[in-house]
Formats: structure tokens, sequence, C-alpha cells
């Protein structure tokens, strides 16, 4: 949700706050339910951001900050978020193997 705000930013939905994905999270206790449930909400808000902003006409070019890669386009930030799920499972996966 941190990143879909982001590209809300490039689209003039909203303001850029150099703020964290802190404020984005569930709180530490939330039920596995929850998580499930918030992250499926979540991918549905993110592909009706993606239909949106393909649908506006936006310039894909549009940069945006990324508080440590610096700035990203539009493209880059939906990579980031599709490829922020796969880095979240590798490491789960790494923790429950040990490793």
């Amino acid at each position: 949700r941190w990143a879909a705000n982001r590209i809300r930013v490039a689209m003039g939905l909203a303001k850029f706050e150099l703020d964290s994905n802190r404020r984005y999270r569930l709180p530490d206790d939330a039920s596995l339910a929850d998580l499930q449930s918030n992250f499926r909400a979540a991918r549905d808000e993110t592909l009706a951001l993606a239909r949106e902003a393909l649908g506006s006409g936006l310039d894909v070019s549009t940069e945006v900050e990324h508080n440590d890669l610096g700035p990203l386009t539009v493209i880059e930030w939906f990579v980031y978020i599709r490829d922020h799920s796969v880095r979240e499972i590798m490491r789960v996966k790494e923790g429950e193997s040990g490793g």
C-alpha cells in the first residue's frame, strides 16, 4: 500500500510524503485471517490502480522518490510491487529452513 501510494502521487491523486511503510501495516498482533484478507484487498486495490493509471494516459516515465532507491518511474513502482511479494516469500522460506 505504501508503494501504491507513490503511484497515486505520480497520478496527482496524493501529495508526496517521505513516509515509511510502517503506517500502512497491520498491527503486529493481527491474525492470519486478517493478514490474508488485507493481502487480497491490497492486491485488488493495486490492480484497480494499474487499470486507472493505464486508462488515464499517465506518462509512465513520471518519477516518484523511493526512500532508499531514489526516483522510480511508474513502471518501476509497479515492478517493485510485483517483485516485493516474491522477495518476502523467499525471506520467509529461508527463515523456515534455518538459512
